[in-house]
């Protein structure tokens, strides 16, 4: 059992609150949930890319977080046995001030984020008023540890507003008593409405944060702790209220082990808002949310899937937002790795295999082979046969003839060929230039809208009795 020796490496006057009242806790102010302040837009992506950097914060806020937020990890034991309650189960929230109190939630962040607070312990529990920490730490060596200060740095200008008061579950600085420009390192939780009090002496106790989520559950646990006064043992008039958890009120004992201390295990700043998301289809989209709150979508086939982002605030409280994210094929590549003269990568796009070569394979089912489903630029995985090309009649220089309207893959190894009959039994070839019925539509998706009439007249002099038009696609 390592003990906590009398040395002590340095002593400060002790930080003085004067007197205190124990008031009625007021009920808990109403939290407002997150909302979505900006709405998501659809996004449009490729297959097989991922698409990342999409920022979630600019589209969500927490009316009740301006500012930064700060987690306080805290170990502690209850009971009368010293057993360490494992890290990171009891933590403390706060949003901070920033805007209202600028020069207090700086000095505060400039002790957490060097992590000065690390390591640290609570020293001071008021039950019904206060408890108070960030002063002390422990410094340990081979053979003993002994308690130590915290870093101080310069003291700060106070900030004390009758808009910000001192009620139950804010945060504020102490501060040495008949100095209101003095406050360091030291801060405390209010656990009740102490307004009365501290909001009238030293010209008032900054308050620079408020404790959210369940965090003053936290606080409250840690006020029921035994209180012993330590002031002579540890040579400090600071601790004559200490905390002690894992010990009975009645040990009057004057060794103190690490253990029975309220450490605060760390100190980081954190996100106001914590995200999730969902696919209503991951096997077109998969959204990943970083600790930061960006978001990234792994586009794994073509087709639609609405994605569905979760925002949380530090109270518990949800809001959602949902957008479409509509992945359209990748730019086809010639590799073609089974031959069966489709592209590897626009199979893949369609979660199809590459492998093994089966002529006329219709993944589908509605009668349209995967090869022609791919120089139609429809979608292999779904029955369909309103992109088979399209029969019509048409009227050119006053004699009626058969069209047939259909897409082109750009720039594919592909012959798309028109071909008519009359009986279904002899086919002839039709001229695509000459028989072109307007001008070549670019899509604007890699297709272009080809329209072709037939040769043999429907009206006039020299029309025949019925005209059938084909359009026969072949690998080149």
């Amino acid at each position: 059992m390592l003990v906590i020796r009398l040395s002590i490496s340095r002593c400060v006057g002790a930080l003085l609150l004067l007197c205190w009242l124990a008031l009625t806790l007021p009920a808990a102010a109403q939290n407002v949930a997150p909302v979505v302040s900006t709405p998501l837009p659809v996004v449009a992506a490729v297959s097989g890319t991922t698409v990342g950097a999409i920022n979630l914060n600019t589209y969500f806020t927490d009316p009740d977080v301006a500012g930064t937020a700060v987690r306080l990890s805290m170990v502690y034991s209850t009971g009368t046995n010293a057993a360490v309650i494992v890290t990171g189960t009891h933590t403390i929230d706060i949003a901070l001030y920033d805007t209202a109190a600028p020069i207090t939630v700086a000095n505060f962040l400039t002790y957490v984020t060097s992590k000065d607070y690390d390591g640290s312990f609570l020293h001071r529990s008021v039950p019904g008023f206060i408890i108070q920490g960030g002063g002390f730490n422990v410094v340990y060596t081979s053979t003993s540890a002994s308690i130590s200060t915290v870093t101080q740095r310069a003291a700060i200008t106070n900030e004390y507003s009758p808009t910000r008061s001192n009620i139950a579950g804010t945060v504020a600085m102490a501060k040495l008593g008949s100095d209101p420009n003095s406050a360091t390192n030291q801060w405390f939780i209010n656990l009740a409405d102490n307004s009365s009090n501290l909001d009238n002496q030293n010209g008032g106790f900054t308050v620079f944060g408020r404790v959210v989520g369940n965090g003053m559950t936290v606080a409250h646990q840690i006020e029921a702790l035994p209180v012993f006064d330590l002031s002579a043992y540890l040579g400090n008039g600071a601790f004559n209220n200490f905390p002690l958890g894992g010990r009975a009120a009645t040990d009057v004992s004057s060794s103190v082990t690490l253990n029975q201390l309220v450490w605060v295990n760390t100190a980081r700043v954190i996100p106001a808002l914590t995200y999730s998301a969902t696919s209503s289809n991951t096997s077109v989209v998969t959204p990943a949310v970083s600790g930061s709150g960006t978001l990234s979508l792994l586009t794994n086939r073509v087709g639609s899937a609405l994605v569905t982002v979760t925002a949380t605030d530090l109270d518990g409280a949800s809001v959602l937002g949902s957008f479409t994210v509509n992945v359209a094929p990748p730019i086809v590549t010639g590799t073609d790795s089974n031959g069966d003269h489709i592209p590897d990568n626009w199979q893949t796009a369609y979660g199809l295999s590459t492998t093994g070569n089966i002529p006329g394979l219709d993944t589908d089912k509605d009668g349209i082979p995967d090869f022609l489903e791919y120089a139609l630029g429809t979608n292999p995985t779904v029955s369909d046969r309103s992109g088979l090309p399209q029969i019509q009649k048409t009227t050119v220089n006053g004699i009626d003839y058969a069209v047939i309207q259909f897409k082109r893959r750009r720039g594919a190894a592909l012959s798309y060929i028109v071909q008519e009959s009359t009986d279904l039994v002899g086919w002839q070839t039709v001229d695509q230039t000459a028989n072109a019925v307007g001008t070549v539509t670019d899509l604007g998706n890699g297709f272009d809208q080809v329209t072709v009439h037939g040769n043999n007249a429907l009206s006039g002099a020299g029309k025949v009795g019925k005209s059938f038009l084909r359009l026969k696609v072949v690998s080149q």
